[in-house]
């Protein structure tokens, strides 16, 4: 999934400042989906990261986040009705929304299954990030968005075959123990509100799960996340 992946490459530029992003995807009774995605970054760090991000590339610093980017790359992933907003240097907060879990995913089909139950009264939706649904997920992400990935030097999306412990002592080389420390605490929070009572069916070892009526929520380890050798996968039910 775009978002959740998006996510995932925010929140370690964000793990320095010990800020963990956040993803909502609810889902009404009507099917329509909307995806809330937030995270905050201290001014002066996301200054900082704008200005790496410049270097590497050759170009001029800019705003960390590019708005009209973020909401093109929403669009293209299935979402009709995107704002995407950064009251400072370091917010940004996107809202998109969709007719159908269908129509928001329907641009990355192997990373994103959604499955109406036989009798039309539920539903599931799998997602799967893997070296293999990785392409897939990428090609929907703002344009220019493989300068960062550089920065994240995150094993699943360079392929390389680091464990975890290893990922964080490349980090803590690159950017500091401090960094490497405060990444090590440093969780993906996803959330689903679904249309009626809802359950988890799988989900990775590392994650803290928390199931509530009509709401899931899944609480993932960055480190465990970017330095993932085996694919990550997940299944919300209602």
């Amino acid at each position: 999934m775009k978002t959740a992946v998006f996510a995932a490459l925010c929140a370690l530029i964000s793990a320095v400042s010990g800020c963990s992003p956040s993803v909502k995807i609810s889902v009404g009774s009507d099917l329509k989906t909307v995806c809330d995605f937030s995270v905050s970054l201290d001014a002066q760090l996301a200054s900082r990261l704008g200005t790496l991000a410049a270097d590497s590339s050759g170009a001029a610093a800019s705003p960390l986040f590019d708005l009209a980017l973020i909401q093109r790359a929403f669009q293209t992933a299935g979402f009709a009705d995107v704002t995407a907003t950064s009251l400072s240097a370091g917010e940004l907060v996107v809202r998109a929304e969709a007719v159908s879990p269908s129509a928001a995913f329907s641009a990355v089909p192997n990373a994103v299954r959604y499955t109406a139950s036989s009798d039309g009264n539920g539903g599931q939706i799998e997602i799967t990030v893997s070296k293999e649904t990785i392409p897939e997920i990428l090609a929907i992400m703002p344009d220019g968005i493989s300068e960062y990935l550089d920065l994240l030097m995150a094993p699943l999306f360079t392929g390389e075959n680091l464990t975890e412990t290893e990922y964080l002592a490349v980090i803590a080389s690159v950017y500091g123990q401090q960094t490497a420390e405060l990444l090590k605490k440093s969780t993906l929070d996803i959330r689903f509100a679904l249309p009626a009572r809802a359950d988890i069916r799988y989900y990775p070892d590392a994650a803290k799960v928390s199931v509530s009526g009509n709401n899931v929520s899944l609480f993932l380890p960055l480190a465990s996340v970017l330095s993932a050798q085996t694919e990550l996968a997940f299944c919300v039910v209602w």
